[in-house]
């Protein structure tokens, strides 16, 4: 925008008008980038969880009450997978029940055909054969923290 120190612009608006403009144009802009800063700052993980209070302690309290069953009839597999489920579960620190199933009636309960299986939270998370230990870190990681 120019600014003359004319009464009348060619375009038809005084100087005052277009001074008027210009400042309603900054204000707008101004309330747009206040926005956008306060937009970001609720997309921040860390102002969300102190906004909705969320803490560490939350999350653990959380994990605790999480339950990781190993389901398979007893067959090599089975026991691998189990030991591995509780070593990854000790490494990463999750305070997590683990527990094998070896009941067959309740290993059908969860549609389980070709075990092993591993269920968290009643909902079957990985079947048929023993995960590598690295994507077995990232399904229980997915599925317990949430």
């Amino acid at each position: 925008m120019y600014f003359s120190t004319s009464k009348k612009e060619p375009g038809g608006n005084t100087t005052h008008e277009k001074q008027f403009i210009f400042f309603s144009m900054t204000v707008a802009f101004a309330k747009t980038f206040r926005n956008f800063a306060k937009y970001k700052n609720e997309n921040n993980p860390d102002d969300r969880n102190k906004r909705y209070g969320i803490t560490d302690q939350n999350r653990k309290d959380k994990m605790m009450n999480k339950e990781v069953k190993v389901l398979g009839p007893g067959c090599a597999k089975c026991k691998t997978l189990d030991k591995l489920t509780r070593e990854v579960v000790a490494e990463q620190g999750w305070n997590v029940t683990v527990t094998k199933v070896e009941d067959i009636v309740e290993i059908m309960q969860y549609n389980v055909l070709a075990p092993p299986a591993l269920v968290v939270d009643n909902q079957v998370i990985h079947k048929g054969g023993v995960p590598g230990r690295e994507k077995l870190v990232e399904m229980l990681k997915t599925a317990i923290d949430g």
